[in-house]
């Protein structure tokens, strides 16, 4: 369920789900990025970082390790 907050200051917040994170970006990387503003691919590379794991029971990959 995707949740939008607006604070008075004009802050926004977004929630999404582990699901809805991974159809967004499943739908980015279909796209055509000759056509995707910069903001979308800026959106795309945040959401493919932080998206979790898609096999359960997996445990998400840092680069440099040590975790």
């Amino acid at each position: 369920m995707q949740v939008i907050k607006v604070t008075d200051d004009g802050a926004a917040t977004v929630e999404l789900s582990s699901t809805e994170i991974r159809e967004i970006v499943a739908d980015l990387d279909a796209a055509d990025w000759n056509v995707l503003s910069p903001s979308m691919r800026a959106l795309y590379h945040y959401l493919d970082m932080v998206r979790p794991p898609a096999a359960t029971g997996r445990a998400a990959i840092f680069p440099g390790g040590g975790f």
